[in-house]
């Protein structure tokens, strides 16, 4: 039933074959349109495998970020411990000043 179409084909492919190989010309234009669409097809490749590494990086920002927000939360709470706490060694120095502005005015 498809002995005819396989037949068919196999000369088909013999004749493109001895055409393009005998004519430098239409050998040349065919490698340029044969290069061209393994060139988009490589494209289309790359952006999928690009589009799925996304994915990978995308976690791992989302993790640093995170990270950072919770060190930035951490160092406000900190912040807001240690303005809250006085620091008697600043009381000290500002004692010690007013003291000494004390002493030379009289």
């Amino acid at each position: 039933m498809y002995n005819v179409l396989i037949v068919f084909l196999f000369l088909q492919g013999l004749s493109l074959n001895l055409y393009f190989n005998n004519n430098s010309y239409n050998n040349s234009l065919a490698l340029k349109h044969i290069n061209s669409f393994k060139g988009e097809i490589y494209n289309v490749s790359n952006n999928i495998s690009e589009y799925f590494f996304l994915k990978k990086v995308n976690n791992q920002l989302l993790e640093e970020n995170n990270k950072l927000h919770n060190l930035l939360n951490n160092k406000k709470a900190k912040a807001k411990t240690d303005k809250n706490q006085k620091n008697p060694k600043t009381s000290f120095v500002v004692f010690f000043i007013l003291c000494c502005v004390f002493l030379v005015s009289y």
